[in-house]
């Protein structure tokens, strides 16, 4: 007997398998990819120098995102485990006047985090910008 495609998947389906689409169905929405601005990386490179020197004992980029509220989400930059095990959240900013240069809804966002989600969410947020002179600061949200 000469096997058809038809004949193929039929026993392929008599044995259990489950067979997907010829064409799989086309992604809605888009894919968020991990990429870095140059502020990002400077201070993925800073992380890493104070995870070598023993004082950040972990830390990764982009790895928690916090809902506030209905289609509202705030993606802090990176997420820093110092070597006495307290956690903080780094959102990079650019260097402004006074301190980092932020966007109005990334300082509602933060800020509404701490001020509503205290109890429940109890790691505190920093903005951090690099100084001219090559040093990070970080100012609490």
């Amino acid at each position: 007997m000469n096997w058809t495609e038809a004949h193929y998947e039929h026993w392929l389906k008599n044995q259990g398998v489950v067979l997907l689409p010829k064409e799989a169905p086309k992604p809605t929405g888009t894919l968020r990819t991990k990429t870095w601005n140059k502020t990002e990386a400077a201070y993925g490179q800073y992380l890493t120098w104070l995870q070598r020197a023993g004082e950040v004992l972990y830390w990764d980029f982009e790895v928690i995102k916090v809902k506030i509220g209905h289609d509202c989400w705030f993606h802090p930059d990176f997420l820093v485990m110092y070597k006495d095990f307290h956690l903080e959240l780094h959102d990079t900013k650019g260097r402004g006047k006074s301190g980092p240069r932020a966007q109005d809804d990334a300082i509602v966002k933060a800020r509404s985090i701490g001020k509503q989600a205290a109890q429940p969410f109890p790691i505190p947020i920093y903005f951090v910008w690099q100084e001219q002179t090559g040093e990070w600061s970080k100012r609490e949200m």
